[in-house]
């Protein structure tokens, strides 16, 4: 710590802006890297030399796609089989103990990857056109601006994110405690960056890459794979662990666990291969998203807003701790309203100045590091025009879902999706 005088105004966050001292205090520094990890970050820097070099326009497109379509093949062809399989013994037995023990089962086998649906948050709104009309009217012009056709549902929930799902319908979250906490160019410039990802929905290749996450999620959901958080190097300290374990219980058991084992660790191996095929994709999309947002918005807003991502989010859950001490689905949303407001210069510019400073690379995660994400916008983003984006009549029609969601929190529902 400098000299300097601090900044920052009673009850913020008082720091250094000269030497960056508790810019931001709840950092944690993230553990040493292993080799694989290491060279997953050499990889990324290589992608984000790229995007400062020749802007995201020169990453590459389609290379993670047919990396996870060839390792996903055999599992298709492997639920294609149960199911033909099923469908024979089903029409062709004459036997109905054949056709409901055998037919049957292999039959659900089959179609498995259909039937799985990956989990989204527990307490969702989906929103109505005709009740929501200026909001389903400023992401679709967003959109056709983009060149993406509307998302076909929009729905409000509790999170703190504003994403296009992972499903094929091109749905459209948006998390009322972020949306409240941004500024009105700020939500125009995060509405933007999802309509970029939407321009990716509406073709052959999303379709085929939301079939392959799907098939992705089915497994690594049944084994108990995380696919996107491969922390350890080589075959994971959890796994010899758990064989360790297997061999030592008692009984016929040690042979049953360690044959369970044998068939996970292919799967382990598998599934790094995934997150080597998918580590990049999400990455160079986040960088065109960006530029994107960029174009259409400001520079200014897209940074904005990736610094409210990045650090204001316990803004919020002190004021839902407080809310929480006198529950009342009615004051919800006004309680949510005020995050944008009042918020000192200082603290924004504490805020923006933590995401610039943020380097910390998770070598498998959905997004670069927001110190680079912000180096690639200011390096390419240049706004072609300037528009008043005024949000409040939206938010006064958030307020009937915004009651729905409190209510499903104050009533500790969960897995409801209402309209």
């Amino acid at each position: 710590m400098c000299d300097s005088e601090l900044v920052g105004e009673a009850a913020h966050v008082r720091w250094c802006e000269r030497c960056d001292w508790n810019v931001d205090p709840l950092h944690r520094a993230s553990g040493p890297l292993g080799a694989d990890e290491q060279a997953s970050v050499a990889r990324a820097r290589k992608l984000y030399e790229v995007s400062l070099a020749q802007g995201p326009e020169g990453l590459p497109r389609r290379g993670a796609s047919f990396a996870l379509f060839a390792l996903v093949l055999p599992l298709f062809a492997f639920h294609l089989v149960a199911l033909v399989a099923g469908i024979v013994v089903f029409t062709g037995s004459s036997s109905l103990v054949w056709r409901f023990v055998a037919g049957g089962p292999l039959v659900l086998l089959g179609l498995m990857p259909v039937l799985h649906r990956t989990a989204h948050a527990d307490r969702v709104v989906q929103l109505v056109p005709d009740e929501h009309q200026e909001l389903f009217s400023a992401v679709g012009n967003i959109a056709e601006a983009l060149g993406a056709r509307p998302p076909r549902r929009i729905e409000v929930s509790d999170r703190w994110l504003i994403a296009v799902l992972a499903d094929s319908r091109g749905t459209l979250e948006i998390g009322l405690p972020l949306w409240a906490s941004l500024r009105p160019e700020e939500r125009r410039a995060v509405l933007a960056q999802q309509a970029y990802s939407l321009r990716r929905t509406r073709n052959l290749r999303r379709c085929f890459d939301v079939a392959c996450q799907r098939m992705v999620a089915l497994w690594a959901t049944a084994s108990r794979l995380d696919y996107t958080n491969r922390r350890a190097g080589g075959l994971s300290q959890q796994m010899r662990a758990e064989w360790r374990t297997a061999a030592h219980a008692d009984s016929a058991a040690p042979r049953v666990t360690q044959r369970k084992m044998l068939l996970r660790w292919p799967l382990e191996a598998w599934s790094r291969l995934v997150a080597r095929a998918t580590e990049h994709e999400s990455w160079c999309v986040a960088y065109r998203a960006d530029s994107a947002a960029a174009a259409l918005v400001s520079p200014d807003a897209v940074a904005g807003a990736v610094s409210v991502v990045h650090s204001a989010k316990p803004r919020y859950e002190a004021r839902e701790s407080e809310w929480r001490r006198n529950l009342d689905a009615n004051s919800w949303w006004p309680r949510m309203r005020e995050l944008a407001t009042d918020v000192p210069a200082s603290e924004r510019r504490r805020w923006l100045r933590s995401a610039e400073l943020a380097t910390d690379q998770e070598p498998f995660g959905a997004f670069p590091p927001d110190s680079w994400r912000l180096a690639v916008v200011n390096s390419h983003g240049a706004s072609s025009a300037q528009s008043t984006f005024s949000t409040t009549s939206i938010d006064d029609a958030l307020s009937a879902p915004a009651r729905r969601i409190a209510s499903m929190v104050i009533d500790g529902s969960s897995n409801r999706r209402t309209r």
